[in-house]
């Protein structure tokens, strides 16, 4: 299970399933009232966004979007599906993406081998490009 911190500017991923999965991610400016609220709950103390392990939360997603009508199509991932893909199409570079989502930057000896990564203002001016 991965495991992390949150505070209403950015969420700390550890213990994730690979490497480049370890990482703080900024909070989108429309999410930090709900980050503020989410760690308002006594869970939220710990610094952590749910009370409830990975798989609890995966089956209320389930029950959630089936009691909405949503098919199987939808699952967690297609949060991140969908993240990607507005931040590609807001021009926001490749490398800044992997390391938002998680991914590894492969196949790019600068970048992939040499660079430390980009830091949080440049994250968070990317995941601030999203509008919802």
């Amino acid at each position: 299970m991965t495991t992390g911190s949150a505070t209403t500017d950015a969420i700390t991923i550890t213990d994730a399933k690979s490497k480049a999965g370890n990482r703080t991610v900024p909070v989108h400016r429309d999410l930090r009232q709900t980050i503020a609220r989410l760690l308002d709950q006594p869970h939220g103390k710990e610094g952590r966004l749910f009370s409830v392990s990975g798989n609890v939360a995966s089956t209320r997603f389930r029950r959630l979007k089936q009691s909405m009508g949503y098919d199987r199509a939808l699952v967690l991932h297609s949060i991140r599906k969908t993240v990607a893909t507005l931040l590609e199409e807001h021009g926001v570079p490749v490398s800044t993406a992997a390391q938002i989502l998680g991914h590894a930057q492969k196949g790019d000896l600068t970048f992939g081998l040499y660079s430390g990564g980009v830091s949080m203002d440049v994250k968070r001016q990317a995941i601030d490009r999203i509008t919802y």
